[in-house]
């Protein structure tokens, strides 16, 4: 009777079997500091909206993304919210997403519902010229990103990031009356 042939493993997954212990160890000491990290950079992002008095509706680190969110209450959401529909804005900075990117990066953010004639109307690419150079507007489904800082991994800068979580509150100040006024327009 003929033996069925059992696949094998190459020998990157073989090494990774090999040392998983050791990875996985790894990686829940980095998830350890990450943590403290999102905490210290969530209060930059918590003081800097402070200083700039907006109003914060919420906020909370989200580890499964790697994440800390402020939730900004301005002029989108009100003019959403005449118009019968509850959405958010805010701003969040990304260090080390086990499902995405795997550096950091800071970003400003709208719940919209971005339909190809909404983003005519939004002018885009219009407002990331405003922005200038190393910002990046992307339009996702129902939300609207501007990325103002993306570090890789390897060139990871949790001082430069902090000075641009700084800026965060300035940028959303910028951002948010723009996209008020062209949803209301």
């Amino acid at each position: 009777m003929p033996s069925r042939l059992i696949a094998k493993l190459n020998l990157i997954a073989t090494e990774y079997l090999r040392n998983l212990d050791e990875l996985e160890a790894a990686r829940d000491i980095f998830i350890d500091e990450r943590t403290k990290v999102l905490d210290d950079l969530g209060t930059i992002l918590l003081e800097a909206a402070g200083e700039q008095k907006q109003t914060i509706a919420s906020s909370r680190r989200n580890d499964t993304y790697g994440m800390f969110d402020v939730d900004i209450m301005a002029e989108y959401v009100a003019v959403r919210a005449t118009q019968g529909k509850k959405r958010s804005s805010g701003y969040s900075v990304v260090l080390g997403s086990l499902l995405g990117h795997v550096g950091a990066q800071a970003l400003l953010w709208f719940h919209l519902r971005l339909s190809p004639s909404k983003h005519k109307t939004l002018e885009l690419a219009a407002l990331e010229a405003e922005f200038g150079p190393g910002t990046q507007v992307v339009g996702e489904g129902m939300w609207l990103y501007i990325r103002t800082a993306l570090q890789p991994a390897a060139n990871l800068d949790l001082e430069a990031l902090s000075d641009d979580l700084r800026r965060l509150p300035e940028l959303f100040a910028r951002a948010d009356p723009w996209i008020a006024n062209r949803w209301a327009g």
